[in-house]
């Protein structure tokens, strides 16, 4: 390697180091402050954060089996909140088979969506994760959409009235 390709990574690190200083809570970069690659940077945030202990992964394993989505809650805010749980207990355990998280998803649905969890559970031989949020996110949509327009028309009968 030349000594002007050294420059050039030693150059990449330092930027490199700079902008995960920045994406760093202040309390989290005061404890990695020292740290001068990222490299070192990197491990000390691993050992500082993540817990591999069986403690932790049951905890991240019982929290991503218990999770219910709530009436009400938007379809793409749950989606996200399951999404986070899933990678969180991935980054401290093996990863889960994707049959079994997309099944674990359509469970952890509330009861307004057992005509579409059927569907999709009876509809075809295999499912995966993608196909399901975009059949969710594609029928919110549309509910979305009809509110809208009904919102519209009731306005609109509401605004007639009897002219003077």
């Amino acid at each position: 390697m030349t000594s002007a390709s050294k420059n050039e990574l030693k150059t990449i690190d330092k930027r490199a180091l700079a902008v995960l200083c920045l994406a760093l809570a202040d309390n989290v970069l005061r404890q990695v402050c020292e740290e001068k690659s990222v490299l070192a940077l990197w491990n000390k945030l691993e050992y500082l954060y993540l817990d591999k202990s069986l403690s932790s992964r049951f905890y991240l394993m019982m929290r991503l089996f218990r999770m219910h989505m709530q009436e009400g809650t938007p379809i793409k805010q749950y989606i996200d909140e399951f999404n986070k749980a899933v990678l969180d207990y991935q980054n401290v355990a093996n990863s889960m088979d994707k049959d079994h998280l997309a099944i674990l998803f359509l469970c952890s649905l509330p009861d307004s969506y057992d005509s579409i969890r059927d569907q999709i559970l009876y509809g075809t031989d295999s499912i995966a994760m993608d196909d399901i949020t975009s059949i969710l996110l594609s029928k919110d949509l549309l509910k979305k959409s009809r509110m809208e327009s009904h919102g519209q028309s009731e306005g609109l009968v509401v605004s007639r009235g009897r002219s003077i």
